[in-house]
């Protein structure tokens, strides 16, 4: 699989007021999934890029789920830094599509390679 999702995929799952454009977060899928050694169909595959596209996306609009006027403290929904694809919906979703194995590619260390 190589080519990228349409933004209206993506936002069909995650819409957003914010977001005017879900394209750099669907590149940035599409890199990592084209990436994963996984014995998976594309129909598969394009459904994991989907849903993790809006696992990036979250990290710029995350629901809020507290929010305090005074102190100017906001606490949201889902998401902690360093939690990797668990941390939103949509990245259990894309993990749990693949079998487990985007969150087995977190895990992986990166290879560097000279030509």
């Amino acid at each position: 699989m190589s080519r990228p999702v349409a933004d209206s995929q993506v936002r069909a799952i995650k819409p957003s007021a914010v977001i005017d454009c879900y394209d750099p977060y669907i590149l940035a899928a599409n890199a990592v999934v084209s990436a994963l050694d996984c014995d998976l169909t594309d129909a598969v595959l394009e459904q994991v890029e989907i849903f993790f596209a809006a696992h990036l996306a979250s990290a710029v609009d995350a629901p809020i789920k507290r929010q305090k006027f005074e102190n100017a403290e906001k606490e949201f929904a889902f998401g902690e830094l360093g939690s990797g694809v668990m941390s939103t919906p949509f990245g259990q979703t894309a993990n749990a599509l693949s079998g487990g194995c985007l969150e087995n590619s977190y895990k992986q260390e990166a290879k560097v390679e000279f030509f």
